[in-house]
């Protein structure tokens, strides 16, 4: 395949910029990579956590899964624990395959989606329930795993 048709790198930034970041679903650390797809434009993303937005075959486990957060404790709404907005679980068929089941739907904040501002992203990962926390705040006081 030739560079021209090549998908970017992933490449993680300096360990700074995704200090104190957790996953509010897990209490994992998160961390902001970078993809550059041009001469001046850069693509930015968290890894780390659970996506709230990913594809499942299950929509009582991916249920779960969206209720689920870093204190231990489940919530009741099903709403983005980073804006506070309701969550759906749809049906979902992609498209070319024999594969079915179900994804989010929300207004929320999806972490694995690509951005443009590393700002707009790093308010969004510091987000809880729609109020932005400074950095410091973002740390979790629960044992890693």
């Amino acid at each position: 395949m030739s560079a021209k048709h090549s998908v970017p790198e992933q490449v993680p930034l300096d360990p700074g910029v995704s200090a104190g970041l957790r996953c509010p679903f897990t209490g994992h650390e998160q961390t902001v990579v970078c993809r550059k797809v041009g001469a001046d434009i850069s693509l930015y993303s968290l890894r780390g956590g659970f996506d709230p937005y990913a594809f499942s075959r299950d929509s009582e486990t991916l249920e779960a899964s969206l209720r689920r957060r870093a204190s231990g404790k489940a919530t009741k709404k099903l709403v983005c624990p980073y804006t506070g907005k309701a969550i759906s679980i749809e049906p979902f068929k992609p498209a070319g395959t024999l594969a079915s089941g179900f994804i989010a739907i929300s207004e929320g904040f999806h972490p694995s989606e690509w951005r443009p501002s590393l700002d707009e992203l790093l308010r969004f990962a510091r987000m809880r329930a729609g109020t932005v926390r400074a950095p410091e705040s973002t740390e979790s006081t629960e044992s890693p795993e």
